[in-house]
């Protein structure tokens, strides 16, 4: 049985409290035990992206983590978003040493594709590297939006702004540059054989 979210279908309850949480949980542990099977529960973590230790960045308390078996931690790998990580961060029923990283993709199709296993991964440095990732990626986006704030800029002209005053590397500029464009939040047209960028009329202020 999987339950996604499992915040959406555990009642009112306050969710930071261990107490309330275990009593929660308790009638799912009852019936996993009755009808011998796997309940599955989904969360997503926390925004708290100052904390890197993956068990606590759980929504509410920590005991959804504590009450399982096992938990598994999916988060993009940050030397290849394309590619998922499939991290245990907790369990009861494997030894310490066989915790070993699966990597995956999802197709076109939406099937998922499992490429390889990456043996034992620290899931907190993936977090953190994830999290610094995070904050190039709103720096750069910052920095486009300011310049752009003043008026259209040519190509060029803009990436050679927030490369070299920004102190933002090629790639992560790019990145901000097409998330913002997918976003809807900036454009880009064609004058006398050149390219520029601006905000869109409904992003200025």
């Amino acid at each position: 049985m999987i339950i996604d979210p499992i915040q959406a279908y555990i009642g009112d309850i306050n969710m930071n409290s261990a107490v309330e949480v275990r009593d929660a949980l308790r009638p799912l542990k009852e019936l996993a035990e009755y009808y011998n099977c796997a309940i599955v529960l989904l969360m997503h973590l926390n925004k708290n992206t100052g904390n890197n230790k993956a068990t606590n960045r759980v929504m509410g308390s920590y005991d959804f983590v504590a009450s399982c078996r096992s938990a598994i931690m999916i988060e993009s790998n940050p030397e290849n978003p394309e590619e998922k990580l499939f991290i245990p961060i907790k369990t009861n029923l494997m030894k310490e040493n066989e915790k070993n990283t699966l990597s995956f993709k999802i197709n076109d199709e939406g099937k998922i594709i499992w490429l390889e296993n990456k043996g034992r991964i620290d899931e907190n440095e993936i977090l953190s590297e994830s999290n610094s990732i995070v904050d190039k990626n709103n720096c750069a986006k910052n920095f486009i939006l300011g310049a752009l704030s003043r008026g259209e800029i040519l190509g060029n002209e803009l990436k050679d702004l927030v490369i070299n005053k920004g102190k933002i590397s090629e790639k992560t500029y790019n990145i901000a540059k097409s998330n913002l464009h997918k976003e809807g939040i900036i454009d880009s047209y064609q004058k006398d054989k050149s390219f520029y960028w601006n905000l869109k009329e409904k992003n200025i202020k």
